[in-house]
């Protein structure tokens, strides 16, 4: 058994098996608590009546469970929007959500009784840690690999093989994110009356979030380079035209980089060329 514990142990922390463990964490995050956007949705201004419920600690918003929230808004008559995205860090004393009330009147008709009951409610809905996890945070997962490939292509490591396998890792989630969508919700009362409103990162964000440090770091790297137009090409074959628009915006800015930072000719034409056949493939 020590034999056992000894060679599990080393294995577990080779990178290869932090790679792969954040990515299944991460996909299990897409399959079972993901909750899908709607890239059309704008999120609304609180109107100059709007309270602020305000949080009671530090840290970082771990999950959003608006169900009891969107249930106390219906038996009140209000509106509200919650205001950070799951995953980014929140100092006591900052509003949680905006709530108010009908169109006519911003400022929510509410007794100390009912708008301390609101304040108890925003505690569950928005739960807040002291870390983050992966429970609905999947920017989370992907800013884990990102920072690998980053750490990995620093001057100090100057280590591409391993930033190519972090990018492949990503190709996995970002194909997954792909066939969804993403941006802010807009949720309904039982009565199909929109109640609140809740902020989430489109994919555009996500996408920038996954290559946009490796671009940055490893455009002058014809290995790193070719990673991320493999990458995108096969990211393009899947979701729709808006989502193929995202990558192709990115590849474009790849080949600017690579156009700017490859000196020599031998180097940069090729991936200029492979770069173009990408963006010809994603049109």
């Amino acid at each position: 058994m020590l034999v056992y514990f000894v060679h599990h142990l080393a294995h577990s922390i080779q990178i290869d098996q932090v790679m792969k463990g954040v990515e299944k964490a991460t996909l299990r995050v897409l399959e079972h608590s993901f909750v899908e956007g709607d890239p059309t949705v704008r999120l609304p201004t609180p109107p100059p009546g709007a309270i602020a419920l305000t949080g009671t600690r530090s840290g970082y918003v771990q999950a959003v469970h608006a169900e009891a929230f969107v249930a106390a808004l219906e038996a009140r008559g209000l509106s509200a929007l919650i205001v950070p995205i799951v995953g980014r860090h929140v100092v006591a004393g900052t509003a949680l959500a905006w709530v108010w009330g009908t169109e006519d009147s911003g400022t929510p008709d509410l007794d100390p009784r009912s708008l301390a009951d609101l304040h108890r409610v925003i505690l569950q809905t928005v739960r807040i840690g002291y870390e983050r996890t992966l429970e609905q945070d999947v920017a989370f997962g992907i800013r884990q690999l990102a920072d690998i490939a980053s750490k990995a292509l620093s001057p100090a490591v100057n280590d591409p093989y391993t930033a190519n396998q972090a990018v492949d890792h990503l190709a996995s989630i970002l194909a997954a994110l792909t066939v969804r969508q993403h941006g802010p919700r807009a949720v309904k009362d039982g009565k199909g009356r929109v109640r609140l409103h809740v902020p989430a990162r489109d994919f555009e964000y996500l996408l920038e979030l996954a290559l946009g440090q490796v671009r940055r770091y490893g455009a002058n790297e014809p290995r790193v380079v070719r990673a991320l137009l493999r990458v995108c090409r096969d990211v393009g074959g899947f979701g729709d035209e808006a989502h193929r628009a995202v990558v192709r915006r990115y590849v474009t800015t790849l080949l600017d980089d690579v156009q700017r930072m490859v000196p020599q000719a031998a180097d940069r034409e090729p991936l200029l060329a492979e770069g173009a056949a990408v963006l010809a493939a994603l049109a």
